[in-house]
């Protein structure tokens, strides 16, 4: 049943938080390291297709855009930017969440990442603004 299982799960194919930190940590090493303390990473997974994964990832005083696209040898790392352009003061920077379709939203990630699709229903429990806040503080 396990072998089965690997058709049927559409986790199999993506890529685990783990491996979305490592290839962060390699990215932070080719930028001279970016973050040169060792904090640790926290990620959130704000968009998810059958066929892609989108990831925000907070280390240090940065924040990390993480694509994980499973026709893709590894996940990519979209952009980078300073936290305090996203979050300032506790208070998160013109979010501005907005629908798209009935499954999924739009919400700029700072003045320069705007229109990023994110997928409602991952959101059920509590808000993008509050899990956001979350991984920011």
């Amino acid at each position: 049943m396990k072998f089965l299982s690997k058709f049927y799960d559409e986790n199999v194919r993506f890529r685990g938080v783990s491996d979305i930190k490592k290839a962060i940590c390699r990215f932070n090493k080719s930028l001279n390291n970016l973050d040169k303390e060792h904090n640790p990473i926290r990620v959130l997974n704000i968009f998810k297709t059958s066929k892609q994964r989108t990831y925000l990832a907070v280390k240090g005083s940065f924040v990390f855009c993480v694509l994980d696209d499973i026709r893709e040898t590894e996940p990519k790392i979209a952009w980078v930017a300073p936290k305090k352009a996203i979050i300032n003061d506790g208070k998160l920077v013109k979010l501005n969440p907005r629908d798209k379709t009935e499954s999924t939203g739009v919400v700029d990630l700072g003045k320069q990442h705007k229109n990023w699709l994110y997928t409602k229903h991952l959101f059920k429990n509590s808000s993008i603004e509050e899990q956001l806040k979350q991984i920011l503080s």
